[in-house]
């Protein structure tokens, strides 16, 4: 008798460790999943994960948001260990999610069947060279869409190192080379270069991705140079430079044609700062300058 008593004891004290064990990782399971949805918000709307202080940070304060409607995610940040709150957590968890809209990205990539490469090199704020590739495709309801894919830091910008990422770009993404129809770079000798160029480089993996100079940098292009001989819109270029420079870069000044507006009921756009390298968004400038034209 008293080692059947044992046994039962010991058959609902593991029954009972079962259970709580079981009732823990659901309770788990559900707090990571608000981590989870939380790290989809913030990347959604690109705001930062991280303030001066973890106590700023977005991540948390959103979190605690979210607990105002349950207070047991409360109890789950009071933990010390096992919170997934860490910064390599939600590096990994945000890298988690990229890696799925890009595979996703990729299957309509692939149900298309065709596409084309577009790719530019620039250096970004910390003086580093990266690779911008996009992909352009048409669905089946001839509709067409262009995907960015990502930002590729590069050591350089030879030829052969952008050709080299934007085949494993392509690779990666589970897509053959030999269905691109077409690419689209700068006039740059190493994008479009005859001989040793991305482009003629990527041909004979590719013999139908006939290379195309970009429309939007073809169109500055040709702008600046009928704008060049024209006295006019100098003239007008420069007298819109001054204006700009002599308002927009001294709140006082700002401050004071604002209040002329406002005395003579005048409702028009502010000023916009001249495009130092675009000439086919510097219409806007010219325009807030005429409809500002009885204030100035």
């Amino acid at each position: 008798m008293l080692l059947k008593s044992h046994k039962h004891a010991d058959i609902v004290t593991a029954e009972m460790m079962h259970k709580n064990l079981t009732e823990e990782k659901r309770e788990s399971r559900r707090n990571v999943a608000r981590i989870v949805q939380n790290i989809q918000f913030l990347g959604r709307q690109g705001l930062a994960f991280q303030g001066k202080e973890d106590v700023d940070s977005n991540v948390l304060q959103l979190y605690h948001m979210r607990a105002t409607d349950d207070p047991r995610m409360l109890d789950w940040l009071k933990k010390k260990t096992n919170k997934y709150m860490s910064h390599d957590i939600q590096n990994e968890m945000l890298e988690i999610m990229a890696l799925q809209v890009l595979r996703e990205v990729a299957s309509s990539i692939r149900n298309g069947v065709f596409f084309s490469i577009l790719a530019d090199e620039c250096t970004d704020i910390s003086n580093k060279e990266q690779l911008t590739l996009c992909i352009r495709w048409i669905d089946e309801k001839l509709e067409p869409h262009e995907e960015f894919i990502g930002f590729y830091h590069i050591p350089n910008i030879k030829a052969d190192t952008i050709v080299a990422v934007i085949k494993d770009a392509v690779m990666r993404m589970n897509l053959s080379l030999s269905n691109c129809r077409g690419q689209c770079y700068d006039a740059g000798g190493q994008m479009a270069g005859s001989r040793r160029g991305v482009a003629q480089q990527i041909l004979p993996e590719a013999p139908k991705a006939h290379p195309t100079h970009c429309p939007g940098h073809a169109l500055n292009l040709a702008v600046c140079d009928a704008t060049k001989s024209s006295k006019l819109l100098s003239d007008a270029l420069d007298i819109t430079y001054e204006l700009c420079k002599l308002i927009k870069f001294l709140p006082k000044r700002q401050g004071l044609l604002d209040q002329i507006k406002a005395d003579i009921n005048l409702e028009a756009a502010a000023l916009k700062v001249i495009c130092p390298t675009r000439w086919t968004v510097r219409g806007l400038s010219f325009y807030c300058i005429i409809k500002n034209y009885e204030a100035l």
